[in-house]
């Protein structure tokens, strides 16, 4: 959208002229901008990715260790927010 207010055009223009494709290329529109919603499109670089891939390990370690919390117990708090 902001290369269409650069260029003069309201949201509403864009989806004018959008609605104007064939069917084909709307679809190809559509996922297009359905793609660009989707986080996973984006992944995190290794800075990122580091301190959540050794948070998913600590509690994996801890789970396997016994020192899991009971589904029971987890859904008992949550139905206390």
């Amino acid at each position: 959208m902001a290369w269409a207010f650069r260029h003069g055009l309201d949201r509403e223009a864009v989806i004018t002229d959008a609605l104007r494709l064939p069917r084909e290329e709307r679809s190809a529109v559509i996922d297009e901008l359905m793609r660009s919603l989707d986080d996973d499109e984006a992944p995190l670089d290794p800075a990122e990715r580091e301190p959540l891939d050794a948070a998913l390990a600590r509690s994996q370690a801890q789970f396997r260790a016994g020192q899991g919390i009971r589904m029971d117990v987890v859904l008992a708090e949550l139905a206390k927010r």
